[in-house]
């Protein structure tokens, strides 16, 4: 396996989301909510780069991407609301 193909593998996104659900947990439990919507917007492109490296269909990227551009203008509407972002 070349680096190339390294950088390429869908595992490795898995493997990323992995940390990026642990820091989730971990953001919960530290009772930090707002900065859950950041991360969740995160991880809906981190599957969109997924989907795409995995070759999986304009649908599912589009679907992560659509997920993630909603869940982000979630998070900048909750900005504007509080002034202490």
């Amino acid at each position: 396996m070349s680096v190339n193909d390294t950088f390429t593998d869908p595992r490795l996104i898995d493997a990323i989301l992995l940390l990026v659900a642990f820091e989730t947990i971990v953001l919960l439990w530290q009772r930090k909510w707002r900065l859950v919507p950041m991360l969740v917007s995160g991880a809906a492109l981190l599957l969109a780069l997924r989907a795409a490296l995995a070759e999986s269909g304009g649908g599912a990227i589009s679907a992560a991407l659509a997920v993630a551009g909603l869940v982000h203008l979630v998070d900048l509407w909750l900005r504007l609301r509080d002034p202490r972002s």
